[in-house]
């Protein structure tokens, strides 16, 4: 079964498999999707995949913790460098994890303090005449760390949302957007 879990995330439940049978899956989705290449306004995009792998075991009591632990796994993969997947492991993951949150509510609240978050806007074309003439945009939020680096948000706000920053995040955005809304 697949199914969209938000944004960029999907999930499959697999039956009847066990983990070496995920883990070849799981590369074969990474080198098909690795071989895409998205094109838009005449400019190729290579798209990359990372993919978490969790275990159903007796310890998994709901649908929640089976979705928390493949969002470990898969921001481990994230870290390691996209094109990859990784196997939960409780001890080594949950570690990591803690660990991973930590530095990011810090960097969060420090981009709050020095205001290090950034607006972008991205053009919404149709996909087919829709009789409107306006120009419509999504606004894209962007972490800028302490040496210029811009940061995409599926690396910030999961960690957000658990920590519960993401409200002082979108006072943030807002306050920003309409403050740039006024200016322009």
């Amino acid at each position: 079964m697949l199914a969209r879990l938000g944004g960029d995330e999907f999930g499959i439940l697999m039956q009847h498999c066990d983990i070496d049978n995920a883990q070849q899956i799981a590369q074969k989705l990474i080198d098909n999707i690795g071989r895409h290449q998205f094109v838009w306004v005449n400019r190729p995009f290579s798209v990359a995949v990372s993919i978490g792998i969790a275990p159903i075991t007796d310890a998994i009591k709901n649908s929640t913790d089976l979705l928390r632990i493949a969002d470990i796994a898969c921001y481990v993969a994230k870290d390691a460098g996209r094109n990859c997947f990784n196997v939960y492991q409780e001890d080594v993951l949950d570690i990591a994890k803690v660990h991973g949150d930590m530095e990011w509510v810090m960097q969060i609240n420090q981009a709050l303090e020095t205001n290090s978050f950034c607006l972008f806007g991205q053009e919404i074309q149709p996909n087919a005449d829709t009789g409107n003439n306006g120009l419509h945009y999504e606004v894209l939020l962007r972490l800028i760390d302490q040496s210029g680096k811009i940061i995409t948000p599926n690396a910030f706000l999961p960690a957000a949302e658990r920590h519960k920053l993401i409200t002082k995040i979108d006072t943030w955005v807002t306050e920003d957007h309409l403050a740039s809304l006024a200016e322009h």
